[in-house]
């Protein structure tokens, strides 16, 4: 077989698994304009297919979700694949939900993005009908069952300065009686508050997992009589699909000891550093030989699987006679990037995307490659988006780490900022192209002018003009 067949082969091959997959396939160049789709991203979006060819893809997304066309660009540029959830529009305006799952991919020879689109509408109306029916639940758990227990604790509280007041023994039977029926009420309403936060699973994304731990922890205390404490910072900033595991693992956890080790004494710690999060819990109950066959080998089975799909690693250190220390630890993967404030005079170069004007007024900026001194990347991004030769880095600005989450993930962005000065006589305004597609595709350009500082100054998007004060300082300007 010649290379030439078979690479007709292969593309057949490609084509009809193109044509035949029953998700949607869009394929766009890299300033979003659609280039080729398959049959059934027509059918979704109902469209024919010559009708998508061109349209740029904020055509298909509803206003709300335009910011992702960005976020999804800067992952492509950053050598990452992403997936993000979203509100799509049809032909005919009609919303539907969207899983879409994209990457880098080479079409007819140059740089281009394809997505996997999916519709998940029937499985989040699905979810919303549960979610409503649990929040109605907790509702009347809470109108009810809370308010009579939360009345009993006042009554029995009246009923022991009673005793106090007429005089009658405070440590006899009748008073003993009652101190054991506060005590249950108490517990009782503790346990009521937690499965009420149990039943509103948006609870742990607005109340956050430090509360949801210290609210279990106080049931935990009231059910089983066993001395239990939370270390904790602040609230770790990670995806809530990360904190529903986090929640859990501690849950099960604390339950396994219960049953298998019987502690005196539990600690939870929950700490965020080094780009992650860890959760211990720790036991002082009889231990085990975690090597061994052991009573609760399924609950931890089940715990390393929510770890595992939460993307981080669990360890269980165990000794009989010593306790048992369940550790999780989740990383937090960190994207460096670098920001160029390129001056001239007093002159700061800003650009626009003339495309793209959602994306707003900019600065040169781009991701660090592996292995690639910060210093080196301002230097060639800053070259590769502004044409401009005669730079030198004239200092470090500063830092800023920013915590951000998309579809159950959540990465660190870590962004240098700095000060490079244009030398020579550069133009007053260009539009340059980063890359050229051998398809003849349109490259991504970008519109370049110099503002004067600091009058001139426009409004920059949050993340770029966040060192703009530092910039005016080092230059001595108002």
């Amino acid at each position: 077989m010649s290379r030439v067949t078979a690479h007709r082969e292969a593309a057949g091959d490609y084509r009809a698994i193109f044509e035949a997959t029953g998700d949607g396939v869009i394929i766009r160049d890299l300033n979003g304009y659609i280039v080729e789709v398959n049959p059934a991203a027509s059918r979704l979006y109902g469209y024919v297919r010559p009708e998508m060819i061109g349209l740029h893809v904020r055509t298909l997304i509803h206003p709300d979700d335009h910011h992702l066309i960005l976020d999804n660009q800067q992952s492509i540029e950053a050598g990452r694949t992403f997936q993000s959830r979203a509100v799509h529009l049809r032909k005919d305006g009609t919303r539907f939900h969207v899983e879409a799952h994209g990457a880098a991919f080479v079409f007819k020879g140059g740089p281009h993005i394809l997505t996997v689109i999916r519709d998940i509408t029937e499985s989040i109306e699905a979810e919303r009908a549960v979610r409503e029916e649990r929040q109605r639940i907790s509702r009347e758990l809470h109108d009810s069952v809370t308010q009579a227990l939360f009345s009993m604790t006042l009554q029995t509280r009246t009923s022991q300065m009673m005793l106090e007041r007429a005089g009658i023994d405070t440590h006899g039977p009748l008073a003993e009686k009652l101190e054991q029926l506060s005590d249950l009420a108490h517990g009782a309403l503790a346990e009521m508050r937690a499965l009420i936060f149990e039943l509103r699973p948006e609870a742990l994304e607005e109340e956050g997992l430090v509360r949801a731990l210290q609210r279990h922890i106080v049931a935990f205390k009231a059910r089983h009589e066993i001395a239990a404490e939370l270390v904790t910072s602040d609230e770790p900033e990670v995806s809530l699909p990360v904190k529903e595991a986090l929640y859990r693992i501690a849950q099960e956890a604390m339950q396994n000891a219960v049953k298998h080790a019987q502690p005196e004494r539990l600690e939870l710690h929950l700490e965020t550093r080094d780009a992650a999060v860890t959760l211990e819990v720790r036991d002082d109950g009889q231990g085990f030989d975690p090597n061994a066959s052991f009573p609760g080998h399924l609950g931890l089975k089940s715990m390393r699987e929510r770890a595992e799909r939460a993307g981080g690693v669990m360890w269980v250190e165990s000794q009989a006679g010593v306790g048992t220390r369940v550790r999780v630890q989740v990383p937090i993967p960190v994207t460096s990037k670098v920001f160029a404030y390129i001056t001239h005079g007093n002159r700061l170069l800003v650009f626009s995307h003339p495309f793209q004007p959602e994306a707003g007024i900019q600065v040169p900026a781009g991701a660090v490659r592996p292995h690639e001194d910060p210093k080196e990347a301002v230097l060639r991004e800053a070259f590769e988006e502004t044409g401009l030769h005669e730079l030198t880095v004239e200092r470090f600005l500063g830092e800023q780490f920013r915590t951000r989450s998309d579809y159950g993930r959540t990465e660190v962005d870590h962004r240098r900022f700095y000060h490079l000065r244009c030398h020579g006589d550069p133009a007053e305004t260009w539009r340059h192209f980063e890359r050229d597609p051998s398809d003849g595709g349109p490259p991504i350009a970008f519109d370049f002018f110099w503002v004067e500082l600091p009058d001139s100054l426009p409004e920059l998007t949050a993340d770029h003009g966040f060192m703009v004060p530092r910039l005016l300082e080092v230059l001595q300007l108002p």
